[in-house]
């Protein structure tokens, strides 16, 4: 798999960053995508289309805490 030119972008950066300084950088970045119609689970408990995700919304995350949807990646 190919890496898209802001994904490359973020790997140089990281690269760049290890060359000139000590410690951990943090990068954030949209991840992933989903098919139209897969299933979110929200925090509530309930499932979500993706599709119909808002800004606002609380999903379940891996330590079954809220994690709030602060922005969007479609297209």
């Amino acid at each position: 798999m190919k890496p898209r030119p802001y994904q490359e972008e973020a790997i140089q950066s990281v690269f760049n960053y290890f060359n000139k300084h000590a410690g951990n950088p943090v990068i954030v970045m949209p991840t992933g995508c989903h098919a139209k119609g897969h299933g979110i689970l929200m925090y509530d408990g309930s499932i979500k289309a993706v599709e119909n995700v808002a800004v606002g919304d609380s999903l379940m995350g891996p330590d079954s805490k809220p994690r709030l949807v602060l922005a969007l990646a479609r297209g």
